[in-house]
């Protein structure tokens, strides 16, 4: 199942600490980032940033995504897609694999989500390609928490510090909406 790891530094900070089964889950802001691997691996990361004075914290999650741990179930994955009929989507969405907007094609092709699912996130790209092209937006985190808000705040800078609202109408573990 594994584990994952929110890092409070660059990624490519942690280039080096990144050996198998150690990878680079997601990019979420300029500093901030995540790390996927065995549950083993992930607690000797963390007791080492935290001992360099690092914020690590753990992620409460099923499993490691994001990196090979994955790869048992790409197969699974690609047949249940392959029985769907994918469709151009109505509103741009952005790929985070690329960080950019996904095309057509991309967007229709099921291999799309294969490496999605296997390939680190570029949340930072994609905000920065949704800021470029909608300078106007309000961006507003609707789940659990706040840390895409905060990664929104972090990558787009205090210039658009009243653009970001984080809406948490889930209770963390819970699947119950707050009144």
């Amino acid at each position: 199942t594994g584990a994952m790891l929110a890092v409070p530094r660059p990624a490519a900070e942690l280039a080096g600490d990144l050996v198998s089964p150690l990878e680079l889950a997601a990019i979420n802001a300029p500093d901030r980032c995540v790390v996927s691997g065995t549950a083993e691996a992930i607690e000797e990361l963390m007791q080492k940033l935290l001992g360099e004075g690092c914020q690590a914290q753990r992620l409460v999650v099923s499993h490691a995504f994001h990196c090979a741990l994955m790869d048992p179930i790409l197969e699974d994955f690609r047949s249940v897609l392959s029985r769907h009929q994918l469709q151009a989507p109505k509103l741009p969405m952005g790929s985070n694999v690329s960080g950019a907007w996904m095309g057509t094609d991309e967007a229709c092709d099921s291999e799309t989500y294969v490496r999605q699912l296997r390939s680190t996130v570029n949340f930072e790209g994609c905000l920065r390609a949704a800021a470029n092209d909608f300078p106007y937006a309000v961006w507003v985190e609707i789940g659990p928490g706040q840390a895409l808000a905060s990664a929104a705040r972090r990558t787009l800078g205090p210039d658009r510090q009243g653009h970001y609202k984080g809406a948490p109408v889930f209770e963390t573990g819970s699947s119950f909406v707050k009144a």
